[in-house]
């Protein structure tokens, strides 16, 4: 027999014999998340979901791989875990390490067992399969970069479908240096870079034409339609970051889901709401939402509401008008949110709505709304353009409604030959390269009233546009992120060339004879 072989026979069978010891349950779901404190510096903290009863398989501290060829062990800050019913108990672990340097390293946590009987890994024989999870970040120059934090997951990796019956889920993922992120299904992990054996997605037990599961890209939406088996289910997928287009950090998250069996005659309450929305910062959204359940009595006639999302965890907050207890009838209720000039992001924020009802007491089906909102800085105002002598001068309002937050740079100047039906769009700010040109970054030049752009190189037709510019800023005044507002009206300006033009004229040498220009 081969060392490998070898090592392979050894490892199982103490796997087994340690899953019989600890009850042979353990590890549901969990992630990790990092806050970068300063240059080398990072908080990492390891949220782990396992089974309560598996007292014996309990963790009061684990062990942590920083990815640079150290380990520590860390203790559990939530006492003996926090209970969230249907025997499920989450753990949170948090610690701090300080790197030699910059680099790009992978934060791994492993730990021996996962519960028995997961149908789609390795059935029936899960329990023997380590449980790992890895964030892997790359730290930045913070004085010209920024600092990197890797998401924050608002919404917990344990949920609950029922046979036959459409599945949805999101995890509310949200970036505080409003990096882009992205959303794909991954094999859940034994080890580093060793997926587990025999593993299959959700939709390929009993697959058929009603069995699909499918993740959106972009906002990060699972959508289980719909399940064939009932039983205990994991599926796990990476977020990956991205700042001026390059990957930065990446986070796994690998969750469960339960299937519940037959609902019989259940349905999953109802939700009715807008879509995806965009509003001018300074501006006061309220977004009508109607609940109700279409069972009329018996088991899973009551449900509850549950908000979440980035848009309740940045200043000034988002707030709903539902409470916190299980209704029996139709329910409106409005979201409402004061936006200010500080909330202008590159990425919308989420709410997401989650009404659950009360088929098997605490848990049963429940539906899922995410509602993206972007806040967008507001036009400059009192756009205009006069011909000048020495050239075109551009003019609008001084001041400028969201100048005050830290995150305005600056105008930016776009041009084109000719005017444009080009339409603005409030979602989607950005002026397109092959309709206008960018003709000057971030000025700031005003005087009284006005700020004001002088455009020397003057074509026969001048059409031009304004657009606020905002970023976060590093702690040494350096711009990331960029985003730019709504654009000003456009306005153009004919030239009849019926005078003289003076242009940008420099004088090499002064002679009455032989001057030169």
């Amino acid at each position: 027999m081969s060392n490998l072989l070898k090592y392979h026979f050894i490892l199982t069978c103490s796997l087994v014999l340690l899953a019989s010891e600890s009850n042979a349950t353990h590890n549901r779901a969990g992630e990790i998340t990092v806050v970068q404190i300063d240059e080398y510096t990072i908080r990492a903290t390891i949220n782990t979901y396992t089974k309560e009863s598996s007292q014996a398989a309990d963790r009061d501290s684990i062990s942590i791989d920083w990815g640079d060829g150290t380990m520590s062990k860390v203790k559990r800050i939530n006492g003996s875990g926090n209970t969230i019913g249907n025997n499920v108990k989450k753990n949170i672990y948090v610690a701090e390490h300080i790197y030699p340097g910059r680099g790009t390293f992978t934060i791994g946590f492993l730990d021996p067992n996962r519960i028995e009987n997961i149908l789609n890994i390795d059935y029936p024989n899960s329990v023997n399969i380590p449980f790992y999870i890895e964030t892997t970040i790359s730290l930045l120059n913070t004085n010209f970069q920024g600092r990197n934090n890797t998401v924050q997951l608002l919404q917990a990796p344990i949920d609950f479908a029922c046979i036959k019956q459409r599945f949805v889920h999101n995890p509310g993922a949200y970036d505080i240096d409003g990096d882009s992120i992205s959303y794909e299904f991954i094999s859940p992990l034994l080890d580093k870079g060793t997926p587990v054996p025999n593993y299959i997605l959700p939709s390929l037990v009993n697959p058929g034409i009603n069995n699909q599961i499918t993740l959106n890209p972009i906002t990060g939406t699972i959508v289980w339609e719909s399940p064939q088996k009932e039983g205990e289910y994991n599926i796990c997928f990476v977020i990956k970051e991205f700042r001026n287009g390059r990957l930065i950090s990446s986070t796994i998250r690998d969750m469960q889901i339960l299937v519940l069996p037959d609902c019989k005659n259940n349905l999953a309450p109802i939700i009715e709401s807008i879509q995806d929305t965009c509003v001018v910062a300074g501006s006061l959204i309220q977004i009508p939402i109607k609940v109700f359940d279409p069972n009329s009595s018996g088991p899973g006639s009551k449900y509850k509401v549950e908000f979440n999302g980035s848009a309740f965890n940045v200043l000034p907050q988002a707030n709903h008008t539902f409470p916190s207890i299980y209704f029996s009838t139709e329910q409106q209720g409005i979201l409402s949110w004061q936006t200010t000039c500080d909330l202008i992001s590159p990425n919308p924020y989420e709410v997401t709505i989650k009404a659950t009802d009360d088929f098997l007491d605490s848990i049963g089906l429940s539906t899922l709304k995410v509602i993206r909102i972007k806040v967008v800085g507001p036009a400059p105002n009192d756009f205009q353009v006069f011909r000048k002598d020495s050239g075109n001068l551009l003019l609008w309002k001084n001041p400028y409604t969201c100048q005050s937050t830290n995150l305005f740079k600056g105008f930016s100047i776009w041009k084109r030959v000719q005017p444009t039906p080009f339409v603005i769009d409030t979602c989607n700010t950005t002026l397109p390269a092959s309709i206008y040109k960018k003709i000057y970054y971030l000025t700031l030049a005003k005087q009284d009233s006005q700020y004001y752009f002088l455009d020397k190189e003057i074509l026969q037709s001048n059409c031009y546009r304004v657009q606020a510019e905002f970023a976060k800023t590093t702690n040494s005044g350096f711009p990331y992120n960029f985003v730019g507002s709504i654009a000003s009206d456009e306005q153009c300006i004919d030239d009849k060339n019926d005078r003289p033009l003076l242009k940008n004229i420099d004088v090499v040498s002064t002679d009455l004879q032989i001057g030169r220009a």
